[in-house]
């Protein structure tokens, strides 16, 4: 595969989008587990619980510094007073990464990308998964699980993806879905 631009790609970067409980984290930290490097958005948002996997949690100095150093950004945001953002330090040199990330943060990786191959997988699932699996997340005992839902709509309405995988399935056929897509997509430029 072609890294936007033209160039051959050494680094591979596979963008996980789909709505809460849709299992993007849980297939993240199974591909984290296999040796895949994981982008964890770096946010100045204060951890949810201890040991929150997922992002690198910055005070608003680092946001500070990012003014000095915007052509390294891939993706930035403000969502409810908090900023997230990826830089290309998280991915470059490092072969085939994974990050999580909403369908508007993976339109500015694809956009601001030009030195890696950039592959979108949306993970499906329908309603009623959704909410068993958050039910069960502890870390989500705090939300309204319906308005979660219905937000989830409405950003998820569009979303530009290579691949779509059904994740009202076992852990471990998503897994070899995903696994499969990332072979199949990079197999040309090994």
């Amino acid at each position: 595969m072609e890294a936007q631009g033209g160039c051959k790609a050494k680094d591979k970067l596979i963008l996980l989008v789909g709505p809460s409980g849709s299992g993007k984290t849980t297939i993240a930290k199974e591909l984290e587990q296999e040796g895949y490097n994981i982008i964890h958005s770096y946010t100045t948002r204060p951890p949810r619980e201890p040991d929150e996997w997922g992002h690198t949690f910055v005070n608003d100095v680092a946001l500070e510094e990012l003014y000095d150093k915007q052509d390294t950004i891939v993706a930035f945001q403000m969502l409810y007073g908090n900023a997230y953002w990826a830089t290309k330090e998280q991915y470059q040199g490092k072969g085939t990464s994974i990050y999580v990330i909403d369908p508007k943060g993976a339109e500015q990786v694809r956009q601001s990308v030009k030195d890696a191959g950039v592959v979108t997988i949306y993970l499906q699932c329908d309603t009623t998964t959704l909410k068993q699996r958050m039910l069960r997340d502890q870390s989500r005992a705090g939300i309204l699980i319906n308005d979660r839902i219905r937000h989830d709509k409405k950003i998820f309405s569009t979303c530009k993806c290579d691949y779509v995988i059904d994740t009202n399935r076992n852990i471990e056929e998503v897994l070899t879905d995903v696994k499969s897509v990332i072979e199949q997509q990079f197999s040309q430029s090994r």
